[in-house]
């Protein structure tokens, strides 16, 4: 399942569950980076919070007997890094009372125990602590944090590697692996992590999508390292975000590049990044993209788009022309030019003068499947 799917599947899982009462455990499988844990607590969690019309909470002590006040009110969201914890973060910690030995009941069990939320156990396959793993399968065994309960409203999520994506990754009992629900989660496609960007952040650099664009057949998106253990960075959706990010913000250097998505495919980055497009003397004289090289041309596209953004209420009908000879030597390109308009007040105007103009584009742009999500967005 591509990850950019993953939230919706979530969500339909969370509320089949308030109709059979019963919250099925849910271990997520894929590479590093590609975006797991964050869809876990802001597509999902935060999305099932507002279609429950409560509160969402991420989860500190500071803020747990307030919770704990009203518990109906609020959806909880409680995360663990099994890599970090000691057993008694998540079982308890011994005392003794009246002659006996008790368990400290821990505060955000008591929570989870009273609200509806989610519960991360994050890093699982990665743990080399058994006395660790062993509390975490617990957990997801029993639905049981030391002796509390955790509420029937309460869905666990665990997420990690395979061994192929991780070096210390562990393979799980098969009593554990039976009462999960096992989800292999794909990295999304590039358009999909272009519109995530858009929906996450105000400001981002656009030509790292037209270079993942253009290069979309050679997996630079992701890469995970052949070799199980490196030094050495490497391209995943999460550096890429993190360059974007950078970019849009005016850092940007051959430190920075190579810093986040590694050498070979930061060399080529800075390569694409060379590449110098005129984009008023494209519109003037539209000719001139026949002549531009395929690089050039992925650039130009997602150029484009800003000036479109910046001239949708100035006679932006005057791009219509190289719009034409772009779609002659090949339609991708408008489609690239139209996800890189980030604003639907600008991107929908602009497809419908596009039909207007011509009713051919109509004809292709509605068979586009990411053309019909810009439209209904």
């Amino acid at each position: 399942m591509r990850v950019a799917n993953l939230a919706d599947f979530l969500i339909k899982l969370y509320n089949v569950g308030a109709v059979n009462h019963y919250r099925q455990s849910v271990l997520l499988l894929g590479p590093p980076g590609i975006g797991k844990s964050y869809t876990a607590r802001y597509s999902f969690a935060e999305r099932m919070a507002s279609l429950l019309g409560k509160e969402f909470v991420d989860y500190d002590d500071d803020i747990a007997h307030t919770i704990l006040k009203e518990p109906d009110r609020y959806f909880t969201y409680v995360d663990f890094r099994l890599t970090e914890c000691e057993p008694s973060d998540l079982l308890g910690i011994p005392f003794r009372e009246n002659g006996a030995v008790r368990f400290a009941p821990l505060l955000w069990a008591r929570v989870l125990s009273k609200t509806a939320g989610v519960l991360v156990l994050d890093e699982l396959t990665n743990v080399q602590r058994d006395d660790v793993i062993s509390v975490a399968y617990k957990i997801l065994f029993d639905r049981r944090v030391g002796f509390i309960k955790l509420g029937d409203d309460v869905m666990i999520i665990a997420c990690g590697n395979r061994p192929e994506h991780s070096s210390v990754a562990r393979l799980l009992p098969t009593p554990l692996i039976n009462r999960c629900l096992v989800v292999d989660v794909a990295p999304p496609t590039v358009d999909q992590w272009a519109r995530f960007m858009d929906a996450t952040y105000s400001e981002w650099d656009r030509r790292v999508y037209a270079f993942l664009k253009a290069f979309e057949e050679e997996g630079y998106l992701l890469q995970v390292p052949r070799k199980m253990e490196t030094l050495d960075p490497y391209p995943t959706p999460r550096t890429w975000t993190s360059l974007a990010i950078h970019m849009a913000k005016g850092v940007e250097s051959r430190e920075l590049v190579k810093g986040l998505v590694g050498e070979e495919v930061g060399q080529k980055f800075l390569a694409f990044l060379e590449v110098k497009v005129d984009v008023e003397e494209l519109i003037a004289e539209p000719q001139r993209w026949k002549r531009l090289s395929m690089d050039a041309r992925y650039m130009a596209s997602v150029m484009l788009a800003t000036w479109i953004t910046r001239n949708i209420k100035r006679r932006v009908e005057r791009c219509f022309r190289l719009m034409d000879v772009m779609s002659e030597t090949g339609r991708d390109f408008i489609v690239i030019t139209l996800i890189a308009i980030p604003d639907k007040r600008v991107r929908i105007p602009l497809v419908k003068a596009l039909f207007q103009y011509d009713p051919r584009y109509k004809d292709f742009l509605l068979d586009v499947v990411s053309i019909k999500q810009m439209l209904k967005a």
